[in-house]
């Protein structure tokens, strides 16, 4: 049966002790910074804007057959973002892309900022981190996501 959890174990589900790569202390010991989760609007809202060609797509097709088009699924409309983006990208010119690549990397940064609980964190602290910056807001992003748990195997039973 399950039971209510309390408002403590609801607030430390939403937390984390990262460690930051690459920062030690005068005795050797690694510095951690505390996050929080950041839920994927949140997430999203950093993220660098794509064309409204992008987002839109073309209109869905009727099939082959003459019949309705079939079903659109979340994840069929995802894989077709996920398409248009990647045509959209490769149709930059060299120095779009470098423009792009700027500010995916400022996403990371600011990621980073916005979950920083403990020290309080500014995206130009974040990019002070250097490369532990970009390894942060992943560890964060897989945080948030709840994919951690799904990335580790599981102990087998014992008797």
């Amino acid at each position: 049966m399950a039971r209510r959890a309390t408002a403590e174990e609801i607030r430390a589900s939403g937390r984390k002790e990262l460690e930051i790569p690459g920062m030690v202390d005068e005795a050797g010991e690694p510095l951690t910074v505390l996050v929080r989760k950041v839920h994927a609007g949140e997430r999203m809202s950093l993220m660098p804007p794509l064309p409204a060609s992008v987002l839109q797509g073309p209109p869905a097709a009727a099939s082959e057959n003459g019949h309705e088009p079939e079903k659109e699924t979340a994840e069929s409309r995802q894989k077709a973002l996920e398409a248009r983006e990647r045509a959209w990208l490769e149709s930059l010119t060299p120095a779009q892309k470098q423009e792009r690549q700027a500010e995916a990397n400022e996403y990371c940064y600011r990621l980073v900022a916005l979950a920083a609980i403990e020290p309080e964190m500014t995206a130009e602290d974040a990019r002070g981190l250097g490369d532990a910056a970009l390894v942060l807001a992943d560890q964060i992003q897989k945080f948030s996501a709840n994919t951690e748990a799904a990335e580790k195997k599981p102990e087998p039973a014992t008797a």
